[in-house]
């Protein structure tokens, strides 16, 4: 009964608007795409994470577990399309809250 009082509660607005808001930002951040996901935004939320993953295990490769194997032009073009997916993520967040400001 505890676990579905919790969900109720939440479900119901409990949390205030600016709370969620706060933990979308911080979750997208550290992980982009998730805080979109939050938001309900799944599928764009989900391809950011994916692009940001597939580009960011790249890097992780090329720099540091198998250098000599990636070539240096695939490291560099992961890195900058892990920033950019980044960057477009808070954005896209940043985006989604300012056109409704209560949400």
């Amino acid at each position: 009964a505890g676990a579905t009082d919790f969900a109720a509660q939440h479900s119901a607005g409990i949390v205030p608007w600016h709370g969620r808001r706060a933990v979308r930002w911080a979750v997208n951040v550290i992980a982009p795409g998730s805080g979109l996901i939050l938001a309900g935004r799944s599928r764009f939320g989900v391809s950011v994470a994916l692009v940001f993953t597939l580009t960011g295990v790249t890097v992780c490769w090329g720099w540091w577990i198998v250098p000599l194997s990636i070539p240096p032009i695939l490291r560099w073009l992961g890195l900058a399309t892990a920033l950019i997916t980044w960057v477009g993520a808070q954005i896209s967040l940043r985006r989604l809250h300012a056109a409704n400001p209560r949400f």
